[in-house]
């Protein structure tokens, strides 16, 4: 699980992919609660699951902080801060 976070956090864009062999060290592949303990690895490390492809990969993202979502808001509606 260290190393998956270390190879994670080390990307300094906006996301980062994990393939299978580091998926393995944050949950086993036959553990039937996958998504949910990766959702939680992420969400544990200010990320969030993108997109998971059981077997191959999955990307995380950055979670956007409260001030970034609240003026995607006020951009999508057309108003000013």
């Amino acid at each position: 699980m260290h190393r998956a976070k270390r190879d994670c956090l080390s990307y300094e864009d906006d996301h980062c992919a994990l393939y299978e062999n580091d998926l393995a060290y944050i949950c086993p592949k036959k553990d039937k609660d996958r998504r949910k303990k990766l959702v939680e690895f992420a969400a544990q490390y200010g990320f969030r699951l993108r997109f998971y492809h059981e077997g191959l990969f999955a990307i995380f993202g950055l979670r956007a902080s409260g001030v970034a979502v609240g003026a995607l808001r006020l951009a999508a509606t057309g108003l000013s801060a």
